[in-house]
């Protein structure tokens, strides 16, 4: 098996003994260098114990694989801390709770709209107003998470005890009114014949998705070719091919077209499970509804968010990592902005499940890292600050192991797998990032084995060529996002050898260059270094017409990691990352840097752990080093 670049490989397999148990073997050419990856390490998943009563989540614990609890942090929110805030509405069957002590703004708007999605509802049936409903209203995103382990939309239904939780944050989407309409048809209908009809109605009568109308959003679906028949639609199977947000409206749009056309006894038939006979009367008068659907919308004047993404200067920033939920998103973004940073480089991990059990923060579709939630949490807090986002994905082997990279070329069938299974990953991916308005996405790192570069001949990988499998997967990615996209080269040679750049945005690397070993370790930095590889990037970027993008740059606090910049080695040396760091900021000021078409600039990294780095890491962390003081040097002189 071939060494990473970066000196380390990771290999995830199945026990052929304990199939529910996948093995990880690390290896390394470096002892120093090992150590410091494994304590980076972080399982995709850890087993939880979640003790439910009547629907809530009472409690819950990490497990160790012999079922010991290895931590418990804290009882989820309790609904008894909750108060009534509806005193104003006696006239509504609805009754709203909030955590007490808080103040929600814009409480009447949604009410009223969760009232007008409740009477659609019932209109749908013809019955009078049930009894009254519960919606619980959670001024924090975490504890909605916590609360009710939903992580891919903004409502969840406690069907048991017939509750609605959903988060109520400022600067964050609510539901609409989609919950109380789902739990609504619930009530007054019963279970529907499939489980996904009770969300179709309730996005139906509430016509609101992710804070715009589901008319936008469907129309964004057209845009891409992402419409689907009234068969895929109506299939029990189709949650297992195609992305939930890109499901769940297309099928609260049919809902609606059903009821509009042919009135609600079909819909009531739908609910019952009588579809044989809609599907024939549906095929060409929703192809018709899609297409009046896209007129109305397009008619409205739209914002090219890939050019503005092309059109700003330069973007400063860092590379988050963390919990994407963790409170302290709040702080760390906001000291980053008092530093002058502008931009986010978020990474998220992601997999196709193959018949595993799936785990918390996963769906059935794709299974990601940072959830949705976490994503909508993050994104929220970086609109506040007027941050640019971007979105750094990075496909797993498996939902328990590392990147796909070399893993993937093991066979042609592995690597066949791999490109249908990224197609997915693109589809779903797009839509969520374009959901919570992130600005650009790089759809390849950490894939320096995957890049089309000519192998033929090469023990590390088939003989094929992998050009069309990228394009179709970046039409993926075009499809279902709007903004602009780039691809990181593992160096400025790599991507001097990559031919796809035209179907993409912006060129775009990994900066950890390395210093030849006969010119030793550097004492007056390492300027002339970044200045080379800068050059370098910028000379292809005329050749290709596009701008860069340095998608990641850093430097451990590590005193031989000057002979790679990508790997910690030896023992702590605040300095030497002060120095080299500090050479890089400097070239942002000097008239004949190799800047021109350099459009962004992200280092690595920054953790949302306030305890993260100090005086004895050796890692890459910037904070609690003597180069976070120099931090807004860096984020002004570029």
């Amino acid at each position: 098996m071939p060494f990473r670049r970066k000196r380390r490989l990771w290999l995830t397999r199945l026990d052929p003994e304990r199939e529910d148990r996948p093995v990880t073997l690390c290896m390394a050419n470096s002892h120093e260098a090992l150590g410091a990856y494994l304590r980076s390490y972080r399982p995709a998943w850890v087993p939880r114990l979640r003790i439910f009563e009547r629907g809530e989540l009472r409690f819950e614990a990490q497990l160790s694989a012999s079922g010991e609890v290895l931590s418990c942090a804290g009882a989820p929110t309790s609904i008894e801390g909750f108060i009534p805030m509806d005193r104003r509405r006696k006239r509504s069957s609805l009754r709203f709770f909030r955590p007490e002590g808080t103040r929600l703004r814009a409480f009447m708007s949604y009410g009223r709209l969760a009232d007008r999605a409740r009477r659609a509802v019932l209109n749908l049936w013809d019955v009078e107003e049930p009894e009254t409903l519960e919606v619980f209203l959670f001024d924090d995103l975490r504890a909605f998470v916590e609360h009710t382990g939903e992580h891919d939309r903004l409502w969840s239904l406690n069907a048991p005890a017939l509750r609605v939780h959903l988060p109520f944050v400022e600067g964050v989407p609510h539901d609409g009114g989609t919950g109380a309409a789902a739990a609504t048809a619930l009530d007054v209908a019963g279970e529907p014949a499939q489980p996904w009809m009770l969300e179709a109605v309730g996005l139906s009568a509430a016509r609101r998705y992710w804070g715009q109308s589901l008319g936008a959003w469907v129309a964004h679906l057209q845009r891409g070719g992402l419409e689907l028949t009234p068969t895929e639609l109506l299939d029990p199977g189709a949650d297992e091919r195609y992305s939930p947000f890109r499901l769940a409206p297309l099928r609260a749009f049919l809902v609606h077209h059903l009821v509009k056309e042919y009135g609600e006894e079909p819909l009531r038939q739908l609910w019952s499970g009588r579809t044989d006979h809609l599907e024939p009367r549906l095929a060409e008068s929703l192809q018709q509804e899609l297409r009046r659907n896209l007129r109305r919308v397009s008619k409205r004047q739209a914002f090219d968010r890939r050019q503005a993404a092309l059109e700003h200067p330069m973007r400063t920033g860092v590379v988050l990592r963390g919990d994407a939920l963790s409170e302290n998103v709040a702080s760390a973004l906001g000291e980053l902005a008092r530093r002058g940073a502008g931009a986010l480089s978020v990474p998220l991990t992601a997999t196709v499940p193959s018949g595993a059990p799936l785990f918390e923060g996963g769906t059935r579709f794709v299974e990601t890292r940072p959830s949705a939630m976490g994503l909508l949490h993050l994104a929220s807090h970086s609109r506040r600050r007027r941050m640019r986002a971007m979105l750094e994905v990075q496909p797993l082997v498996s939902s328990t192991g590392t990147w796909a990279d070399a893993n993937a070329l093991a066979s042609e069938e592995s690597c066949d797998r791999f490109f249908s299974e990224y197609r997915r990953i693109a589809e779903h991916v797009g839509l969520l990032a374009e959901l919570n308005g992130f600005e650009i996405i790089c759809l390849g790192s950490e894939l320096e084995f995957m890049s089309p570069i000519h192998r033929e001949g090469s023990s590390e990988a088939p003989v094929r060529k992998l050009v069309g499998p990228w394009r179709d997967v970046i039409a993926a990615f075009r499809a279902s996002f709007a903004g602009a996209l780039t691809f990181a080269a593992e160096s400025v040679w790599s991507a001097q050898g990559l031919p796809f750049w035209d179907d993409l945005d912006f060129v775009g690397i990994h900066l950890f260059p390395s210093i030849p070993e006969e010119l030793g370790r550097p004492e007056g930095g390492s300027g002339g270094t970044y200045w080379y590889h800068l050059r370098v990037l910028s000379e292809l970027c005329e050749e290709l017409e596009r701008p860069a993008l340095v998608v990641q740059v850093g430097f451990p606090s590590s005193s031989d990691s000057w002979r790679d910049f990508s790997v910690p080695r030896g023992e702590v040396d605040l300095e030497l990352q002060l120095q080299v760091l500090s050479s890089l900021f400097f070239l942002g000021s000097q008239p004949d840097s190799p800047r021109e078409l350099l459009r962004g600039l992200y280092l690595w990294s920054w953790s949302l752990d306030p305890d993260a780095g100090g005086e004895a890491d050796r890692g890459f962390t910037l904070q609690g080093k003597p180069i976070e003081q120099l931090l807004w040097k860096f984020f002004r002189q570029w």
